[in-house]
């Protein structure tokens, strides 16, 4: 009787193991992009870093630029001074609706909702 006990508390344990592994948020791609940019970095610094795999919103005349990612998550950096030397001063991180980010979760488990 204690050894069944025993067993179906570890299958317990087991189970919300798995439950939490499946189900931890995870991080959107403007927040994994934007902890790579640091405050004060130049404008073609961050650029750089950001740039290759997003859809870009970019004006050289204006302070601001942005980013749109493939997970629905966006990604603005505001900076300040004069061109060519304009400098990092806010980033700004718009996550991806409710929606997609329990999608993206649910995906783990289930591959095919992708």
């Amino acid at each position: 009787m204690d050894r069944i006990l025993l067993l179906k508390c570890a299958l317990a344990l087991l189970v919300i193991g798995v439950v939490i592994a499946l189900l931890w948020p995870t991080p959107c791609e403007a927040d994994r992009k934007a902890a790579l940019i640091r405050v004060g970095m130049t404008r073609s610094q961050a650029r750089e870093l950001v740039s290759s795999d997003s859809i870009a919103r970019v004006n050289e005349k204006m302070p601001t630029t942005g980013w749109h990612y493939s997970d629905g998550s966006g990604l603005t950096i505001h900076c300040a001074g004069s061109e060519p030397h304009h400098r990092v001063e806010r980033i700004q991180i718009f996550p991806p609706d409710s929606l997609i980010r329990l999608r993206r979760t649910l995906a783990r488990a289930f591959p095919f909702l992708k």
